[in-house]
């Protein structure tokens, strides 16, 4: 699901620890992201990503909400349709040295990376989406005391 979408107080199916569980979003999180309630368990989740969302769920039977088109609308052909806008604001930071980049990886979570000859660290969500895209960029970590890149698997 994209941001732009969830809206708080409605239900819908997120991956909470590897499960598909309804959740309920309660409010925005002042860290980014949203608080939900695990309407299974009743736990609160804490949900960091509009990705960990999947579909919303009609809260009162926890099915889910069929998504159509508009019925005014006809759904667009293979010709007609427009090119998305990418929501996706990637945020990187840059290290003077792969080092740096590894150390600030693991003490504060992401990932290093080097990524056209910059020493970079993604959030591990950035990283996965620069590999679904094909970006040109390698993982950076340590072998027997050494900084290596590790290319990324297509």
């Amino acid at each position: 699901m994209k941001k732009r979408d969830v809206e708080v107080g409605k239900t819908y199916l997120a991956k909470v620890s590897d499960n598909l569980v309804p959740v309920r979003i309660t409010s925005e999180s002042v860290h980014g992201g949203w608080n939900a309630v695990n309407t299974t368990t009743g736990r609160d989740v804490r949900i960091r990503s509009a990705a960990r969302l999947r579909r919303p769920l009609d809260a009162n039977t926890s099915s889910l909400v069929a998504v159509s088109p508009a019925p005014s609308q006809p759904a667009p052909t293979e010709v007609e349709t427009p090119p998305l806008h990418c929501d996706n604001d990637l945020k990187f930071l840059e290290f003077p040295s792969a080092a740096e980049a590894i150390q600030h990886a693991r003490n504060n979570g992401g990932k290093a990376i080097r990524m056209a000859g910059r020493n970079l660290v993604a959030s591990e969500p950035d990283a996965q989406f620069l590999a679904a895209l094909g970006a040109d960029f390698a993982y950076l970590c340590v072998h027997n005391g050494r900084i290596v890149t590790v290319p990324v698997d297509r």
